[in-house]
């Protein structure tokens, strides 16, 4: 699903119905908000076994407990990504870019390698390792980053 023609509404109506093997969806975000709210993911049901989400730092949130510098005050309960996976929805697993990023998506290597290799955590490996090799610099890479979030080991075949 993409920019401006989908409603959270007509989004969560679609979930409950059935369950997918991967749920894209590409919309501004941040680490509260992607298409639906934290508390809309939490309480979301049935949807699918991986949800991407190509939104600006939809996997952003702060450690609790931790001094580290982190340009985030979400947390964890309050993350949209961290939502996903661990409310009440189908989604084993989740992923998405920590950081804001305006470049190319980076789910179709994901794709690739999950339906070539079987499993989400080898995809995802594979698919950053790609990335790694692929990249013109360390800069570059930042912006391509995807956090998983929930059990690598799916698969969806």
């Amino acid at each position: 699903m993409d920019e401006g023609w989908q409603s959270a509404d007509v989004f969560l109506s679609h979930m409950r119905q059935a369950r997918r093997r991967f749920v894209w969806w590409n919309v501004h975000s941040n680490p509260e908000l992607s298409l639906v709210t934290s508390r809309q993911a939490y309480a979301m049901q049935n949807g699918g076994l991986i949800a991407l989400l190509n939104g600006c730092a939809v996997a952003g949130f702060r450690q609790p407990g931790s001094h580290s510098h982190v340009d985030v005050g979400t947390l964890p309960a309050n993350n949209v990504l961290v939502s996903v996976v661990y409310g009440q929805s189908a989604f084993l697993a989740a992923l998405g870019s920590p950081h804001n990023r305006v470049n190319d998506e980076q789910a179709t290597p994901l794709f690739e390698h999950m339906y070539a290799d079987g499993y989400l955590g080898k995809a995802h490996l594979l698919r950053l390792r790609q990335q790694d090799r692929d990249s013109p610099d360390p800069g570059t890479l930042r912006t391509r980053q995807e956090m998983l979030i929930g059990d690598p080991f799916v698969d969806t075949r």
